[in-house]
């Protein structure tokens, strides 16, 4: 892939624009896909944006983009595990973010997109480490060879949300309102997404959810951090499963994020996607060392303990619970990028135990 952009910035009014342009090859596939991005954020009271974008991409099913480009190409040349599946979108559209009054966003989206199946077109690896074969691009049946999850179809997607940050306090000067954070307070999303002109009105469906989350500095104790996730689709039974609510699973074992609070890290990658009501919840506790640096031999590492526990419960199957204990900020002196995890999952019973290994400066690659 490569990619080529222009950008530009006013420092005086904190104002800045860019269009970006990135385009590949798929060697295998013989086929060139590329896409334009514009961004301008035109004026910094109320923090006004702008975003265009329109062209040809193979995206990941999930539109959270879990799967890592790199630690999916070495799973996929090393390990025959092609976890990543993905489909093609021919699009174009639109993004509009602006802070109406102090604590208060609303963002409004528009998108048009044509979508097709995408197959295999290689079993190249760099190493035969086990005896087996690539999974297909259907996350729905992966064990079946050139099977596809949808059809080609078309929709329209619109998407209307807002923000609201409680108690946010700000500050004023001539290039701009700075707001200030206050962990007195949690920040409350409720999004409202329409499907429709589908080429098909089964594909057409209307999706309600609302999102919390809350952070909170407790003394010299660490710091608790928590996202409460919730929604119902309506008229959704036969809907595209790209547009199904899709959770960040993990089963490569190397995690990427600063914290775990967007992610399951033994859950299979579309084992829980719904097109019905769905609950998720994630929490962690960072010590910020309060516990680690009273520990013999542990406090030599000066890292600090990361206490989590993670939820999904969506209709007919059991609620899916993950139990994590870890180490963060581990490394050698200013590179400190590690954490290392281990996981407990319980659904019924005991699932699976796990250990994941943090490597933060892999988000780049993204």
């Amino acid at each position: 892939a490569t990619s080529i952009g222009y950008y530009k910035s006013d420092p005086d009014k904190r104002t800045q624009s860019n269009i970006k342009a990135e385009m590949d090859y798929g060697l295998a596939e013989k086929k060139f896909r590329g896409f334009v991005n514009y961004y301008n954020k035109f004026e910094n009271i109320h923090h006004s944006e702008l975003a265009l974008c329109g062209g040809r991409q193979a995206l990941q099913f999930n539109g959270n983009n879990p799967i890592n480009k790199l630690v999916n190409t070495v799973s996929t040349l090393f390990f025959e595990d092609n976890y990543m599946k993905l489909y093609e979108s021919n699009f174009v559209g639109g993004i509009f973010n602006r802070e109406w009054f102090n604590g208060f966003w609303l963002k409004t989206e528009l998108y048009y997109s044509e979508r097709k199946p995408l197959f295999n077109h290689t079993d190249y690896v760099t190493l035969n480490v086990e005896d087996k074969n690539y999974t297909s691009n259907n996350p729905l049946a992966p064990e079946l060879e050139n099977s596809a999850a949808i059809v080609k179809h078309n929709l329209i997607k619109a998407r209307l949300g807002a923000k609201f940050n409680f108690g946010q306090e700000y500050w004023l000067r001539p290039d701009g309102k700075f707001n200030l954070s206050n962990d007195q307070y949690p920040t409350l999303q409720i999004n409202f997404e329409k499907g429709f002109a589908g080429n098909e009105s089964q594909y057409n469906y209307d999706h309600l959810s609302a999102q919390i989350t809350y952070e909170r500095t407790l003394g010299n104790k660490g710091n608790l951090s928590m996202r409460a996730n919730a929604g119902k689709f309506y008229h959704a039974d036969k809907i595209s499963f790209v547009d199904y609510k899709h959770f960040n699973g993990n089963r490569t074992y190397i995690g990427t994020e600063e914290q775990y609070l967007n992610r399951f890290n033994l859950l299979p990658y579309y084992i829980g996607s719904t097109n019905d009501a769905y609950f998720e919840f994630h929490a962690e506790h960072n010590d910020n060392g309060y516990i680690t640096n009273k520990l013999p031999l542990i406090n030599l590492l000066h890292s600090t303990l990361v206490l989590g526990y993670h939820n999904l419960s969506v209709p007919k199957r059991s609620p899916y619970h993950e139990y994590t204990v870890g180490l963060d900020q581990l490394g050698f002196g200013k590179f400190k990028i590690f954490r290392l995890d281990y996981i407990h999952s319980y659904q019924n019973g005991h699932q699976e135990d796990g250990v994941i290994l943090g490597l933060k400066i892999l988000d780049t690659f993204n």
